[in-house]
Parts: C-alpha cells; sequence; structure tokens
C-alpha cells in the first residue's frame, strides 16, 4: 500500500453545494461525497486499486473491495469535483480512470480507460485547481499535461506533453490559485518552475527560476544502501508537497534525513528557501 505520512495537507471544495475535505497521504486519497465517506489506495505488490468505506464518527476504515491496476501502481487521485478516480501503473505507462458513486463507493472504469499517457513511469498525479487539467510527474520524461473532461472522465495529453524538466522527476505540486507548477528533479536535486497557461493548462518552462534544493554533499548513498544514485542528486529528495495556503513548499531529503522549506511567491513563481532551512526529521523521511 502507497502511504507517505509526511503528504499531509487538507483542503476544501464545494460542489453542487456539499462541502467536503480531501484528506492526501501518499497514495491514499480520503474524500468525502453526499453523506459517505471513502478512502482509495493503490497496492503495488498486487497491482490493484483498494476501496474502503470511512466511519464518519470513529475514522476506522472498513474494505470494500479490490480493481485490478497495471504493475507498478504509485499514485491514487480524486478530481476535484469527487465524481472520479486515477491511478497510474508505472510499468504499462497509463492512467487508469474510475467513475465513482458517492453514494455506494463503487468505481466504474470510464471507456478508454487505462489511458496512454504518452511519458515513461507515470509516478505522481496532481490537478489543476479548475479540474480541467491535471499533470504526471513522468520519472523518465519530465512533466505530463492532460485536459480532463469532467463529464466523461476522458484524458487527452495537451500539446508539447510532456515537457522537459531535470533529471528523474519524481514529484509534481500546483499552486492553490492555478499559476504555477513545481517540478522535484530527484537525481538533479532541483525544483524546475512552470508558468501554467490558464486557458490551455499547458506549461512553460521557467528556466531562469529553477531552484537547487539544500546543498547537501558528501552523503555515501551505498552506506544507506541506496543504489545508482549520481553525487548530483545530494540529500535525494523523495517527497513533495505545499501548505493549504499555497505559501509554503515542502521537500524531504531520504539520504540526508531533513526537509527543505521554501517560500512561494505566487506571482512570480519563484521559491526561496526559508531561513534554518533543511530541518532534521530523522531517518529516512
Amino acid at each position: 500500500m502507497s502511504v507517505s505520512l509526511l503528504r499531509y495537507f487538507f483542503s476544501s471544495q464545494v460542489i453542487k453545494g456539499l462541502m467536503f475535505v480531501l484528506i492526501f497521504l501518499g497514495g491514499v486519497q480520503l474524500v468525502r461525497a453526499a453523506e459517505e465517506r471513502f478512502a482509495f489506495s493503490v497496492n503495488d505488490f498486487d497491482a490493484s486499486l483498494a476501496s474502503y468505506r470511512i466511519d464518519a464518527e470513529t475514522g476506522n476504515l472498513r474494505f470494500l473491495r479490490y480493481y485490478p491496476l497495471g504493475k507498478s501502481s504509485s499514485a491514487v487521485v480524486v478530481d476535484p469535483s469527487g465524481q472520479f478516480v486515477l491511478a497510474t501503473s508505472q510499468s504499462i505507462d497509463r492512467v487508469f480512470v474510475f467513475r465513482l458513486n458517492r453514494q455506494t463507493g463503487d468505481l466504474q472504469a470510464v471507456p478508454g480507460s487505462p489511458f496512454d499517457v504518452g511519458g515513461r513511469s507515470p509516478f505522481q498525479i496532481e490537478f489543476h485547481p479548475s479540474g480541467r487539467f491535471f499533470y504526471i510527474a513522468h520519472r523518465f520524461a519530465g512533466v505530463g499535461a492532460y485536459a480532463f473532461n469532467a463529464r466523461s472522465g476522458a484524458i487527452t495529453p495537451l500539446a508539447g506533453s510532456p515537457y522537459p524538466a531535470g533529471n528523474r522527476v519524481r514529484s509534481v505540486v500546483v499552486t492553490p490559485s492555478g499559476r504555477h507548477l513545481y517540478a522535484m528533479n530527484t537525481h538533479d536535486n532541483s525544483l524546475s518552475v512552470f508558468r501554467i497557461d490558464a486557458q490551455t493548462g499547458e506549461l512553460q518552462l521557467l528556466p531562469e527560476l529553477t531552484t537547487p534544493i539544500s546543498d547537501v554533499q558528501g552523503i555515501d548513498y551505498l552506506a544507506q544502501d541506496i543504489q545508482e544514485i549520481p553525487p548530483t542528486a545530494g540529500g535525494l529528495p523523495y517527497h513533495m508537497t505545499r501548505d493549504p495556503a499555497g505559501r509554503f513548499l515542502f521537500v524531504t531529503n531520504i539520504a540526508s534525513a531533513n526537509i527543505s522549506v521554501f517560500r512561494i511567491n505566487d506571482d512570480s513563481g519563484a521559491l526561496k528557501e526559508v531561513g534554518g532551512s533543511p530541518f532534521f526529521t530523522g531517518f529516512n523521511p
């Protein structure tokens, strides 16, 4: 089961007069729709998507069922409308799209699913706040950009997708305003900054704003049993998220045991590391 306690934040949205809360935990996303709550997780070893009902009083999970996916499933998200569930499969370079029954929690694959994403090793998904677009961190191809049909669940790659970023993109984050996207380049120890076209969803790389993650050198990756990592990887950034207001960006560095924190300038997209960063976390954050 893909779960990261470090990717944990809350956001709220109103859909057709209903307030629901999304809670993200790495590969797990909980969605409250109507009077029911459901959770979904991707399970890498058996290539499945699991669904659960959440007890509104205790928070306990009751397993509902499994849905088969492709191998190396790494991420699951619910679209901003709360009507669809999307999951990635790295081994077959596909995204599975399911329509969510918000009363029963049942999932039904939409026509055309799983969709070819046109990039290698889709690792993580991030929706634009409008719900019209979403983006994928392709570990070996940069950043994928897609139009999303909120009626049918169909996806269409945008012109220019995937967009080149740095080496080994592992995570992407979109600001709440929808103006900018940040891509975390694990083997370059850097963050790429993109401007998002509000009408088309297409990306424009802002190379002058590329930001190095905390300067960490001299790490013995082999001593930590981390294989095939170039020295340019620094502290080996592994996960990335932002705060709900979109003021700060957080990056966990698995090899240097710390978290780098950046202040976001949403007007320009520029990032500035805050004083005292990186902050020690303990080993293998």
